[in-house]
């Protein structure tokens, strides 16, 4: 699962790269003006940039729940072997 949202959060990215080489090559052929494509990438980029910190944010939270469940199985497996092979902290 965590995989497939790293990868849409690629994807989304590659996307917005697409729509702005797109505009880019309308641009070079003379169907968009330069001042017209460099506002229309303004927005493209304003639009990414807050998609990304929407996304960042809920993702930065579920990493640290992550890291601090993970953290706490470690803690307890140890625990358990150190009791196995007879070994106190």
């Amino acid at each position: 699962m965590k995989a497939e949202i790293y990868n849409a959060l690629a994807c989304l990215n590659r996307s917005f790269d697409v729509v702005l080489e797109s505009l880019n090559v309308l641009r070079e052929e003379g169907v968009l003006s330069r001042e017209y494509v460099q506002k229309k990438a303004e927005v493209v980029e304003e639009v990414r940039s807050g998609l990304n910190t929407m996304i960042l944010n809920e993702l930065h939270g579920r990493e640290i729940e992550d890291r601090q469940h993970y953290a706490k199985m470690r803690a307890a497996t140890q625990a358990q072997l150190n009791t196995v092979n007879g070994k106190t902290n």
